[in-house]
């Protein structure tokens, strides 16, 4: 009987495989006195995120893992200074190589991520309101068909998601693709972004459903009104599940004290999940391909 597993081999393979593939240099330094590479560092990242655990439990973790090829373990002060010199804009471009697929349908959602994870009993003792703590608002591109995280985007101070809308165009996600999107980008605005980055459509439900067309503003937003929303746009829930699948798996708190290290953080979340999609779909089609072989017949 073929049984589905996850490959931590595989995904060791690919995510160098990946690295590789953007020419990400092996050495920050001239003089390459790095003990431990870039393109390990960024395997060993990955691994951090899947396996959510703290740098100590995860240094002794890695000393069961002789499929990375490690000349010893590392220290978990050297992962914690590693780390933290992995450019958060490398990881983003990562997290754009590994989403690309040929899905025609996206969805955009913005999802917000915690700083901190206070208990509700300490919060009651104290008479914290973690309603009002912090939060980082990131904006996800998700393709509603293999459900890989095409693009993402976080700023430090939270902001309309339409102030962001076109630096996530210029990644070219949009490019030949329907875009679904929920009425936070109901406007005229976002409809030329997605047209002027080789969108094929974008859908937008309006937020003032009783105003009738003649005092609706816009091409797009009246063509909306007069045609009505489509059943294609009930896709659109694949990213709220795709980001509560990612908040499940990687947990819904970002590492990090400063707005930097909390990116890094997030872009790597994705990363992770990105490649373990990956590979678990990959290991479908293997399973399924064996079943239909003459053995199993």
């Amino acid at each position: 009987m073929v049984k589905i597993v996850f490959s931590y081999n595989k995904l060791i393979v690919w995510t160098r495989a990946l690295v590789a593939r953007e020419r990400v240099p092996k050495h920050w330094s001239r003089t390459r006195n790095e003990r431990f590479d870039v393109h390990t560092v960024c395997v060993l990242y990955v691994l951090f995120q899947i396996e959510n655990k703290d740098y100590r439990l995860f240094s002794s973790w890695l000393a069961i893992a002789p499929a990375l090829g490690l000349p010893s373990v590392p220290h978990w002060t050297t992962l914690q200074k590693a780390f933290k010199r992995l450019p958060p804009r490398l990881l983003r471009k990562l997290v754009r190589l590994s989403g690309e697929c040929k899905d025609r349908i996206a969805a955009v959602d913005p999802t917000y991520y915690q700083l901190s994870n206070p208990s509700k009993g300490y919060c009651k003792r104290i008479g914290r309101d973690s309603r009002r703590d912090t939060l980082r608002k990131a904006t996800v591109v998700v393709s509603t068909n293999k459900k890989k995280i095409l693009d993402v985007f976080v700023r430090a101070k939270e902001r309309h998601g339409m102030k962001d809308i076109h630096l996530i165009a210029k990644s070219g996600v949009f490019q030949g693709r329907t875009i679904l999107a929920d009425k936070e980008f109901d406007a005229e605005k976002f409809h030329h972004i997605v047209e002027d980055a080789g969108g094929k459509r974008s859908i937008v439900p309006l937020r003032n459903e009783k105003v009738p067309v003649h005092r609706t503003r816009g091409k797009h937003r009246k063509q909306l009104k007069r045609t009505g929303i489509p059943p294609l746009y009930n896709k659109r829930n694949c990213c709220e599940s795709n980001n509560s699948a990612v908040k499940r798996k990687f947990s819904p708190v970002l590492r990090g004290k400063t707005f930097w290290q909390q990116a890094r953080d997030l872009y790597a979340k994705c990363l992770a999940y990105n490649l373990m999609r990956e590979i678990l779909s990959l290991i479908t089609e293997t399973f399924y391909r064996a079943l239909s072989s003459p053995k199993y017949k």
